[in-house]
């Protein structure tokens, strides 16, 4: 699951953002699309937790995955400011 949210969801939003929103008539600036990818590897919310002890459901891996995102959102942040040379 954190692989999901600190990897494949920044690709995909890049090409989203990149290369869909063209499509559309958008021409989205490389500083867009970088805040567009920086807002997608934010860490898990804290609410993702609250609604899992509150229904008692998958209360082991949601944890896991705020640790995990939480822990390597800040490095990934600082290597897409680096790519996009921000």
């Amino acid at each position: 699951m954190s692989i999901l949210k600190i990897v494949i969801m920044p690709i995909l939003t890049f090409f989203i953002v990149k290369f869909g929103l063209p499509l559309f008539g958008f021409k989205p600036s490389n500083l867009l699309v970088y805040a567009y990818v920086v807002s997608s590897t934010l860490p898990t919310a804290q609410n993702v937790f609250n609604f899992a002890v509150a229904y008692n459901k998958n209360i082991i891996p949601v944890r896991d995955t705020i640790f995990i995102t939480t822990i390597i959102a800040p490095f990934l942040i600082l290597g897409l400011a680096a790519i996009f040379g921000i």
